[in-house]
């Protein structure tokens, strides 16, 4: 660990190399936590959405590591505002990034939102629609929801080859998020099929 003020009970790595080799050895997805010190949204992090046991139990099948905004690794990416999140596959790609504070009913989304993402890179339909489905269930309200419906749709289709199962989603998304950029994707005229 780098600082005393970091979250309890998650296992940080300090060190890029061993924890992308962890990564590699082991199979398993990466989360970079890049704060500043003195900064407020990192604060946060470290004594709110960190310290909850639902975070700790999510992070608890990641390699995590810590690093500063100063460290190389973190300076070679172009980051700029902090708390800077990144999530990466195994092989050390990187999957989801995002800048500032989360609140845990955001960032456990976001979480589930990177292992679907690796799912569907690796052709794992079924468990992609499953991290997907975890979101929309659990997180409805959730600003990555209506992401996660219009993948659900995706991975649905890819795992049928049914574009009726892709249209039922995408139906869902305009229905309950028609004001996100993800229901706007889907408007153009996609020949949907009726869905009954």
């Amino acid at each position: 660990m780098q600082d005393s003020n970091c979250a309890p009970g998650i296992v940080w790595q300090t060190e890029p190399e061993i924890a992308l080799q962890e990564a590699r050895d082991t199979h398993r997805l990466s989360y970079v936590f890049v704060y500043r010190p003195g900064c407020p949204g990192c604060r946060l992090m470290d004594e709110g959405t960190l310290r909850k046991s639902p975070v700790r139990q999510a992070l608890a099948h990641w390699v995590c590591l810590r690093l500063t905004e100063h460290h190389p690794f973190a300076q070679a990416r172009d980051l700029f505002w902090y708390p800077e999140h990144l999530t990466l596959g195994p092989s050390g790609g990187l999957l989801r990034r995002h800048s500032g504070y989360l609140p845990a009913d955001e960032f456990i989304p976001w979480l589930l939102l990177a292992e679907g993402d690796q799912a569907l890179r690796r052709a794992r339909y079924e468990q992609a629609t499953d991290y997907f489905s975890r979101v929309t269930a659990s997180y409805p309200a959730s600003g990555w929801a209506p992401e996660a419906v219009y993948w659900l749709g995706a991975a649905s289709y890819l795992a049928t080859d049914s574009a009726v199962e892709l249209h039922r989603h995408w139906r869902v998304l305009r229905q309950r998020y028609p004001d996100s950029l993800w229901a706007h994707k889907v408007q153009a005229d996609w020949r949907m099929p009726e869905v009954r």
